[in-house]
């Protein structure tokens, strides 16, 4: 069952939710998903608020330790995750794969301002959920210059799609993971 809490800031919403996760007298295991800079701070309003027990069957957990938790039982804990630099790399490496099959990008260029530009573009089309094939498309329907960087961009985020499947992570691709994982290993299975 869904309860939504409504109220303006201030109105006493997070209060409500720790009392009723420290009331649940550890009927059923209860995770708290904080953002990464709340979870020390909501630890300690938990533990206030439901007592030191509270413990025993709740806890906060941000995004990154909750996928830690999952990957642990999942598997793919020890994948190795690209920093900016191999971003960089990897999207170049992309770029040089397809550079024969551009029409606008036909010229690639070497400069990390462009590359950090389709990075960036990649970045906005995983956060909004529209995949290569998506791009392609579009492409496909508009006419003009449009079409031909719609289809390019296809290419090139195909291509860096598939260079990460290879060889290392997106850190971008960490929640998607996350989700596939919650969904094969059951792992949040029976709590609230």
């Amino acid at each position: 069952m869904l309860n939504l809490l409504l109220g303006r800031s201030g109105s006493g919403k997070t209060t409500a939710m720790l009392r009723r996760i420290g009331e649940s007298g550890g009927v059923r295991p209860q995770v708290l998903v904080v953002p990464e800079q709340h979870s020390h701070d909501m630890e300690r309003r938990l533990c206030a608020i439901g007592g030191n027990q509270v413990s025993r069957y709740a806890e906060v957990l941000s995004v990154t330790r909750m996928a830690g938790r999952v990957f642990t039982v999942t598997g793919g804990l020890a994948a190795p995750t690209l920093d900016a630099g191999g971003r960089l790399l990897l999207m170049y490496a992309a770029l040089q794969a397809v550079a024969g099959e551009l029409k606008v990008y036909g010229r690639p260029s070497r400069k990390p301002e462009f590359l950090s530009g389709l990075i960036a573009t990649v970045d906005e089309l995983k956060s909004c959920c529209v995949t290569p094939k998506h791009l392609w498309t579009a492409g496909e329907e508009a006419d003009g210059p449009e079409g031909d960087k719609l289809l390019d961009l296809s290419l090139i985020y195909g291509a860096y799609e598939a260079l990460t499947a290879r060889r290392a992570a997106d850190p971008r691709d960490r929640v998607t993971r996350l989700a596939e994982g919650l969904e094969k290993s059951g792992w949040a299975k029976g709590m609230d």
